[in-house]
């Protein structure tokens, strides 16, 4: 038996929902366009769960300068 459609209430509250969901992405994306490359590495292997230490060995860059990809990725990011 087929479900049957939301009431008038529920269809606009879900409509706002995704309408906020749709807002929240589309800031994320435009967020992350600002990251520039390197930034956008230190962001990708923080993000897999490594520690400074183990980024910096990867990338050939000082941990001091992943802690300020850190901070400039903090405040870019800081919206979303």
């Amino acid at each position: 038996m087929p479900a049957s459609p939301p009431s008038p209430s529920t269809a606009r509250v879900i409509a706002a929902l995704g309408a906020l969901v749709d807002a929240r992405e589309a800031r994320m994306l435009r967020a992350l366009d600002t990251l520039s490359p390197q930034e956008r590495a230190v962001f990708v292997l923080l993000g897999h769960g490594m520690r400074t230490k183990q980024v910096a060995h990867e990338l050939a860059i000082s941990a001091k300068t992943v802690e300020t990809h850190l901070a400039r990725l903090r405040v870019k990011l800081r919206d979303w």
